[in-house]
């Protein structure tokens, strides 16, 4: 029956996003995207493919929040990646960090000492791509963007640190070999971070009240809006939201007046 397929293919999508999620860890992996879009995409079409009207209300209602929410996760993967190609010049090495992740969760075989030469020509390529962000002619990124970038390179370290600590100890040619490598890597992405943030983004080590933010524009925004289905563009809630500001004002005028009177009686 249609309502026992719709219930399978919900319960089916949870299993395999949670596989995938699982699975590709490295959070701007292409890998990742690429699957994760392939998920929603079929996903659409197997809804796509069911008839709404011999569905019964209730499963009507699951059939409309899912198609929406599979909707919104398509263009939220698209915004996420276009972010990420926008970061791309910052950290050109994230490529190969990720495809390292990627390598180690299909338990592929590792070679210990190519693994170590990796690490240090990561090392080397981090190291240099600050070098060039210091030159004086270097042409700046946008501040948010830096931002961005700052918050992704503590992603990769975590990341990295996850494929150093599956091997490590365990294998113990893969700790002679990537030992110092390693260190020698994460070093230089902790430096990197802490460049990007005070030189780029301008804000101090100590800093814990700055506030960068990261628009998402009106195309995105109004999608987000559509996503909640709340009826209204943007303008349209600035416009209530100003209407309403306005009567709090008038009524708190009202009560002053009020309790001004009162204190005089």
């Amino acid at each position: 029956m249609i309502r026992h397929r719709l219930r399978g293919v919900i319960e089916r999508f949870d299993a395999d996003y949670g596989i995938l999620d699982r699975f590709y860890s490295a959070p701007t992996s292409a890998n990742r995207s690429g699957r994760m879009r392939q998920l929603y995409t079929d996903n659409l079409a197997v809804v796509a493919g069911l008839d709404f009207d011999k569905l019964n209300h209730d499963e009507q209602v699951d059939y409309v929040l899912f198609k929406n929410y599979l909707e919104h996760e398509v263009k939220e993967q698209a915004r996420l990646d276009a972010q990420v190609e926008e970061m791309a010049p910052l950290m050109p090495f994230a490529i190969k960090i990720n495809e390292m992740e990627d390598t180690r969760r299909r338990l592929d075989e590792i070679d210990q000492e190519k693994a170590a030469a990796l690490l240090n020509k990561l090392a080397k390529q981090i190291a240099d791509t600050q070098k060039s962000l210091e030159s004086s002619s270097a042409t700046k990124p946008n501040r948010t963007v830096a931002n961005r970038a700052a918050r992704t390179v503590g992603d990769l370290r975590s990341t990295l640190r996850r494929w150093y600590g599956y091997y490590n100890g365990y294998d113990p040619m893969f700790t002679w070999w990537c030992e110092a490598p390693y260190k020698a890597t994460d070093e230089a992405l902790a430096k990197y971070q802490t460049f990007i943030t005070t030189k780029l983004v301008g804000i101090a080590p100590d800093d814990k009240t700055t506030i960068i933010g990261d628009p998402i524009g009106r195309e995105a925004l109004i999608d987000e809006l559509k996503h909640e289905m709340i009826p209204y563009t943007p303008e349209e809630l600035v416009q209530i939201a100003n209407k309403e500001f306005e009567w709090c004002i008038v009524e708190l005028k009202r009560r002053h007046a009020r309790w001004a009177l009162a204190t005089t009686i």
